[in-house]
């Protein structure tokens, strides 16, 4: 039990790490990428010991380094793929949202212009 415990804390370690070193780590949350490398850890840990790496002379060391290894690479792997696909679907909501209000601006003008008698042909803009 000690050792999970150990290696759930070293794995939040190298996740905390992982997440600092992202440049994109403002496009999600901070215990995102400690979550990521705990799961990968202890279940990596659990499958090394049920395929009894753990008790054979000469491999005991197999668990351990295999999951804070595992901890690394998925952390690594998936904190860059997801903060590039937030980054872009905030920019497209973004420019979602730019486009209604520059379309309710122009609305806006128009009845401010037709209210105020100050009445002229409006023509499309041509993009």
């Amino acid at each position: 039990m000690i050792d999970l415990i150990v290696i759930a804390l070293l794995a939040f370690a190298i996740g905390a790490v992982v997440w600092a070193a992202d440049k994109r780590h403002h496009q999600y949350g901070a215990l995102l990428a400690p979550a990521v490398a705990v799961a990968a850890a202890l279940l990596t840990w659990v499958v090394t010991v049920a395929a009894g790496l753990s008790y054979q002379p000469g491999w005991t060391w197999v668990p351990w380094i295999a999951a804070l290894i595992a901890a690394a690479v998925a952390s690594a792997a998936i904190c860059p793929l997801l903060g590039r696909r937030r980054a872009a679907k905030e920019i497209a909501e973004l420019t979602r949202i730019l486009r209604l209000r520059a379309a309710a601006a122009r609305t806006e003008r128009a009845a401010d212009a037709v209210a105020t008698g100050r009445t002229r042909i409006l023509r499309p803009r041509v993009r």
